[in-house]
């Protein structure tokens, strides 16, 4: 009897403008995994895509519903992709260890750009907004960064595979 693959999650992680959405994409396609995105289920969800209130409220709602489904994938041996962001140290490790929990590998794929080149990107995309995009003012940013963990050596050690990619373009 020959071995079961493990399943595969790929966690897409970086600020907004630096390319999560291209390599997820890129991802789904060369790896035959399903591809889940929060901003894709929020933009199907809400009425006023400038409401930052109710895309609060929501997000957690979409993401709780979206893991449920990654589970049951890699529960079954499929290989997901997962570009939610995943500024935090903290969410990655809880999504990282339950995944290892259902048996899965599980790599991060970090994206990184200047904070100048980001806003280029974001003042770009405004211009002719994506479907699965939502407007944000460049400045954002500036907040945003603030709140990213930037992964370390050390926790990039504990992923199964560990990638930086520059600005996909």
């Amino acid at each position: 009897m020959s071995e079961k693959r493990a399943a595969k999650l790929y966690l897409i992680c970086g600020m907004a403008g630096a390319g999560k959405s291209t390599l997820a994409r890129q991802l789904e396609s060369e790896c035959q995994a399903t591809r889940f995105s929060p901003d894709e289920w929020l933009r199907a969800l809400m009425l006023d895509m400038n409401d930052r209130v109710e895309m609060a409220r929501l997000r957690p709602i979409v993401t709780d519903l979206q893991w449920g489904q990654i589970q049951g994938l890699l529960r079954i041996g499929c290989d997901v992709i997962w570009e939610a962001g995943f500024w935090l140290e903290a969410e990655r490790a809880f999504y990282r260890e339950e995944a290892k929990g259902l048996g899965a590998d599980v790599m991060l794929h970090y994206l990184t750009a200047p904070i100048d080149e980001l806003k280029r990107r974001i003042v770009e995309r405004n211009k002719d907004l994506p479907s699965h995009s939502f407007h944000i003012e460049p400045d954002e940013l500036d907040k945003w960064m603030e709140w990213l963990d930037v992964p370390t050596e050390e926790e990039a050690a504990r992923f199964d595979a560990f990638d930086v990619h520059g600005v996909v373009t």
